[in-house]
């Protein structure tokens, strides 16, 4: 088993496995709107939307998100990001990491993800798993202008369950089998917030549909 040091560069990324692979099922997989086919990276939020639901992450501390990385957003006071593609259904991903946590360590320059156990403290770690990454070049939407306020006043809500089972599989990542809570919002039309028993550091949004039914 190889050791490496994660040197944390502006043209590196350090984030937790699990909260990337967790972002990667909201994702869409619509080959229309490529820039929806991987995960808003920030510096200290990862954001994965398909256009019926959204999944943000507070990152944890000790991650890392180089200046360089960015592609977007640079001016403006929060936002700055890229858009980060990989396989998140890959092997590397599901990793044992006795010892600490699984966490991956990118570099723009090279295209490559290395999986490491971080137990916390810093110098060498335990390289585990390899690989490839792509930046996707297009320009993520504006996805705060839709985050849910969950400030209820509705008495009801509808939305597709199996854009809900997205978000679920993706708290699953983090803690299979805990609860959720939606909250509507002022009206009938605005996103609904749904918060995760597995994570505070979850929050997700589902855009509201029409009612049809009877």
């Amino acid at each position: 088993m190889k050791t490496i040091t994660p040197t944390l560069t502006p043209t590196t990324f350090f984030l937790p496995a699990d909260d990337l692979r967790a972002a990667f099922q909201c994702i869409s997989t619509e080959q229309t709107r490529k820039y929806l086919g991987g995960v808003f990276v920030e510096a200290g939020k990862l954001i994965a939307l398909d256009g019926n639901q959204m999944m943000t992450i507070e990152l944890p501390d000790g991650c890392h998100v180089g200046t360089e990385c960015f592609t977007q957003g640079m001016d403006a006071p929060e936002g700055a990001g890229f858009i980060l593609s990989c396989d998140a259904t890959d092997k590397a991903f599901k990793a044992k990491a006795s010892g600490g946590d699984l966490w991956v360590y990118g570099d723009i320059e090279t295209g490559i993800l290395q999986f490491v156990i971080n137990h916390g403290e810093g110098g060498e770690m335990s390289r585990v798993g390899v690989l490839e990454f792509s930046v996707i070049n297009g320009t993520y939407p504006e996805w705060r202008r839709v985050v849910a306020k969950g400030d209820g006043g509705t008495n009801s809500v509808c939305y597709d369950p199996a854009v809900l089972g997205k978000l679920i599989k993706a708290a699953d990542v983090i803690e299979k089998g805990k609860g959720i809570r939606l909250t509507g919002g002022a009206t009938q039309g605005d996103p609904i917030r749904v918060d995760f028993v597995a994570s505070p550091r979850l929050r997700g949004t589902l855009m509201g549909m029409r009612w049809t039914g009877a």
